[in-house]
C-alpha cells in the first residue's frame, strides 16, 4: 500500500527539464519515472495539495496529473496550478473518455493536452518533448517582451534620434502578440485533429472543409466576423465525435444498428455544445449543430428545412459532402473532382441548398483549371493501406525518421512490417496514388 502524500524526487547532475508527476497510484508514478528518468528531472507526489506546494516553491516545465484522484480531480488541480504557476505546461492523463472534463480542463486550467491511459510510450514522450518546447518558447517570449519594454523606456528617455530602435522593438512586440493570438486557432486545430482520430475521414478533412467553406462564404458576401465563425465551425464540425468509439466510424452507415445510428447522430449536438462553451463562438456552434440538416427537412438534429437552416451550416454541409465524395476511403482510387462535383449537384435540392451548391461548383471549376496534387494522391489511414498501393510521398514516423520512400509499391511483408512499426513508433501522413 502506498503511503498517503508520498513525495519523491530524482536527483539530477545535469540541467534537465523539471516535470512534476501527480497520481494517487504509486504504481503509475513508478512506471512514469522509469519511462522519463533519462529525459527529465522528476518530482512525484500522490497528493494534489503537495503538488501545488511544489509549484509555489519551484519552477516546473510540465505538470502531468491523473484526472480522477480522491481529494481533488485533475481539472481542479489544473485550474489552481494555473494560478500558482501559469507558465507550467499542464497535461492531464486519464483512464476514461470524458468530453466535459476535457473542455473543463481546457477552459479552466488552459490544459495543453488531454491524454488517455494506457499511454503509448512513444506518444507520451513526443507529447512531453513538444510541451517542453512550448514552455521554453513562452519563457523566451516573456524574456523578449520584458527586454523590449525596458529598452523602450530607455529609448523614450534617451534621445529622439533613437526612434528607429523604438519602432523595431515595437514591431517585435507586435509579432509576439500576434503569435499569442494564434493560440486559440492552434487549439481549434488540436480539437479538430482529436475528432479526425476518431472518424473515418482522412487526416486533413477538417482543414480542407474549412478552407473551401471560407471561399464559398466570401462569394456569398460574408463579413470578416462571419467568415471567422464559419471557419471555426468548419474546422470543428466533427468535434462531437471525440467521445465515441473509433470503430463506429469505420462501418458503413447502412450496416449500423439502430442503437449505433442513434449514437452517431448525436455528434452535431455534442459538438455544438462543446464549442458554445468557448466565449464568442455562439454562431459557430449554431453552424455545427445544423450542418447535417437536409434542405428537404429530413436531416438532424432539428429537421430544419430550406432557408431556416443557417447559411453557414448549409455551406459546411455542401463542402462536407464534396470532400467525402472525393476522399471516400472505399472508392477513392476511382474518385475524381468531376465525379465529386456531379455527386454534390445530384444532392441538390433534396439534401443541399441549390444556391450554395452552384457557388461551390463554380469555385471548384475555377480551381480545376490547373491539376492539383490531391487529384493524383490521397492520404489514407494505415488501417486502410493495402498491398499493391503505391506511395506518392515519403512515409516518416513521429520522430521524423524515414520509414518508406515514395514510389514504394506496398507488398504484404512491407505492410506487416509497417503495422508493427506503427505499434511502437506511430507513422504519419501516408499518401498513395489514387490508381
Amino acid at each position: 500500500m502506498d503511503t498517503p502524500g508520498y513525495t519523491e524526487r530524482t536527483a539530477c547532475a545535469v540541467d534537465l527539464p523539471k516535470i512534476l508527476l501527480v497520481d494517487d497510484e504509486g504504481d503509475i508514478l513508478r512506471s512514469l519515472r522509469r519511462l522519463l528518468r533519462k529525459q527529465f528531472e522528476i518530482t512525484t507526489t500522490t497528493l494534489p495539495e503537495e503538488a501545488l506546494q511544489h509549484l509555489a516553491e519551484e519552477e516546473y516545465a510540465i505538470l502531468l496529473s491523473d484526472q480522477r484522484m480522491p481529494t481533488m480531480e485533475g481539472t481542479e488541480l489544473m485550474a489552481k496550478a494555473r494560478e500558482v504557476s501559469p507558465d507550467t505546461v499542464r497535461i492531464i492523463l486519464t483512464g476514461y473518455a470524458d468530453i466535459n472534463a476535457a473542455m473543463d480542463a481546457i477552459n479552466r486550467g488552459n490544459v495543453y493536452r488531454f491524454l488517455q491511459k494506457p499511454w503509448n510510450d512513444a506518444d507520451l514522450l513526443a507529447t512531453l518533448c513538444r510541451a517542453v518546447d512550448h514552455f521554453v518558447l513562452v519563457q523566451e517570449n516573456k524574456r523578449l517582451y520584458g527586454l523590449t519594454e525596458a529598452q523602450n523606456e530607455k529609448l523614450k528617455a534617451f534621445n529622439r534620434s533613437m526612434q528607429a530602435k523604438v519602432v523595431e522593438r515595437t514591431r517585435q512586440v507586435t509579432q509576439l502578440n500576434e503569435e499569442l493570438s494564434n493560440t486559440l486557432r492552434e487549439t481549434m486545430r488540436v480539437l479538430a485533429r482529436m475528432a479526425e482520430i476518431h472518424s473515418p475521414v482522412l487526416g486533413n478533412h477538417a482543414q480542407r472543409v474549412a478552407r473551401l467553406s471560407i471561399e464559398v462564404g466570401k462569394q456569398m458576401g460574408f463579413s470578416d466576423e462571419e467568415l471567422y465563425q464559419l471557419g471555426v465551425a468548419a474546422m470543428l464540425h466533427d468535434i462531437g465525435k471525440i467521445g465515441m468509439k473509433p470503430g463506429l466510424f469505420r462501418k458503413h452507415y447502412s450496416v449500423l444498428s439502430a442503437e449505433e445510428r442513434a449514437i452517431l447522430v448525436t455528434h452535431a449536438v455534442t459538438g455544438a455544445a462543446l464549442v458554445r462553451m468557448i466565449p464568442n463562438l455562439g454562431e459557430a456552434a449554431l453552424f455545427i449543430r445544423h450542418h447535417h440538416e437536409r434542405f428537404e427537412g429530413k436531416g438532424f438534429p432539428d429537421r430544419l428545412f430550406g432557408r431556416k437552416i443557417p447559411l453557414g451550416a448549409r455551406i459546411i454541409a455542401a463542402v462536407n459532402v464534396y470532400d467525402n465524395a472525393l476522399n471516400n476511403r472505399i472508392t477513392f482510387s476511382h474518385a475524381t473532382p468531376a465525379k465529386a462535383r456531379q455527386y454534390v449537384q445530384d444532392c441538390a435540392p433534396r439534401e443541399l441548398d441549390p444556391e450554395v451548391v452552384a457557388v461551390l461548383v463554380t469555385i471548384l471549376c475555377e480551381e480545376d483549371h490547373e491539376p492539383k496534387q490531391e487529384e493524383f494522391d490521397i492520404e489514407v489511414d494505415i488501417r486502410d493501406l493495402q498491398p499493391g498501393m503505391v506511395l506518392s510521398k515519403n512515409v516518416h514516423n513521429i520522430q521524423g525518421t524515414l520509414v518508406l520512400p515514395r514510389e514504394t509499391k506496398i507488398s504484404e511483408i512491407q505492410l506487416f512490417r509497417l503495422l508493427k512499426h506503427h505499434q511502437t513508433t506511430p507513422v504519419e501522413g501516408i499518401y498513395v496514388y489514387r490508381s
